[in-house]
């Protein structure tokens, strides 16, 4: 559709996305996340992660945490016992803490009655709302009040949204596929070595989560390069 109105209506066609095998070329710009791999250059914008719609918080409190849990996928096996385990510690360590956890549409039967469980056992310091009964916006909204986010290492587009909300962000890890990480793990990987994100071992070991990096807002400046290289500055 986008390179049908490029061609009769003379207007920019630009992919959100790498465009694969109908290639760049053929498209005036391509807004590419960095763990494709892609080098930036006149055509193509490199992103930190996918754009999100997420904005930073202004009033998020420290004692408000929002665990984001996902699933089995191409990269990653899964263990819901370790899920449990990591999120009792994270609740045991600090008991004026409180979290608000969903899933997604990746989540399993079983990881749905743990997180289920958990909320038994810790009432109000532990709400849960599986991911079918969380209306559009409810994560972003969640991400207004919650200044710390436990997400597990497969949920790579909630990593990249609360880390542009502003929230201190801790990865909770899941067993991988055998074989050589790919683009989305290195993705991942790159964020902790830069101290964008920790991950629960470190966590576990007495450093605390990040909170001095750098403000993250990349659908902002991907806006700002686009007015001026079509409207002008």
């Amino acid at each position: 559709m986008a390179l049908s109105l490029r061609k009769y209506l003379g207007v920019p066609a630009i992919a959100l996305m790498n465009p694969g095998w109908i290639g760049r070329q053929s498209f005036d710009l391509s807004i590419i996340p960095k763990h494709d791999g892609v080098r930036p250059s006149a055509s193509v914008i490199v992103t930190e992660g996918a754009l999100n719609e997420m904005t930073p918080a202004t009033n998020a409190s420290p004692d408000e945490g929002l665990v984001l849990v996902g699933g089995p996928s191409k990269h990653h096996r899964w263990d819901d016992m370790a899920i449990k385990n990591q999120l009792t510690a994270i609740l045991e360590r600090d008991p004026q803490s409180r979290c608000t956890a969903t899933s997604s549409r990746r989540s399993t039967t079983g990881t749905d009655g743990t997180l289920q469980a958990l909320a038994k056992q810790y009432g109000d310091r532990f709400g849960y709302t599986p991911a079918s009964s969380t209306p559009r916006g409810w994560v972003a909204e969640q991400l207004q009040r919650c200044g710390v986010c436990w997400a597990s290492e497969d949920s790579v587009s909630m990593v990249y949204e609360s880390l542009t909300a502003g929230a201190r962000v801790g990865l909770l890890p899941v067993p991988r596929h055998a074989g050589r990480p790919g683009r989305v793990v290195r993705g991942i990987g790159s964020l902790v070595e830069r101290g964008w994100v920790e991950t629960f071992k470190q966590w576990q070991e007495g450093t605390p989560l990040p909170s001095d990096r750098p403000k993250l807002a990349e659908a902002d400046r991907v806006a700002a390069l686009m007015i001026k290289r079509w409207v002008g500055s």
